[in-house]
């Protein structure tokens, strides 16, 4: 059984979101999603390591972001092909929105959430953190 190695809780999302590498421009479908990275359904083939940028919206936001992100898993099950991103260097407002997305799915109250301008403190995974598990 695998380890576990998200610190920050995962929720399943559907929506679309589209991938830019090197020259490429992909439409994916994403699968899930938490403060740290998110699952996507590519039609394409993808190298791990690769740095991408992402677009995508959450529902109920006008506002595209523009996220930095990495390949760090391709697998393939029953046709289907899928990559695990980990976002990487995440701008302090696509935190705060991403992470109050993920508790307000969950039944967060808002005591959990950001709230008044405060922010909720997220761990979102670190090199430190990842040689630690």
């Amino acid at each position: 059984m695998r380890k576990e190695q998200r610190a920050s809780p995962r929720i399943p999302f559907d929506g679309e979101i589209i991938v830019f590498s090197d020259d490429r421009q992909l439409m994916c479908r994403a699968v899930n999603l938490s403060a740290g990275g998110m699952e996507v359904r590519p039609a394409a083939a993808g190298h791990v390591g690769s740095r991408l940028r992402l677009l995508m919206a959450l529902p109920g936001q006008d506002l595209w972001m523009d996220l930095d992100a990495e390949l760090v898993r391709e697998s393939a099950s029953r046709g289907a092909r899928s990559w695990a991103l980990k976002f990487c260097r995440l701008p302090m407002p696509a935190l705060a929105a991403l992470g109050d997305f993920v508790l307000t799915s969950l039944g967060a109250g808002p005591e959990k959430r950001a709230t008044h301008g405060r922010r909720v403190q997220l761990r979102v995974p670190t090199r430190r953190a990842r040689r630690a598990s």
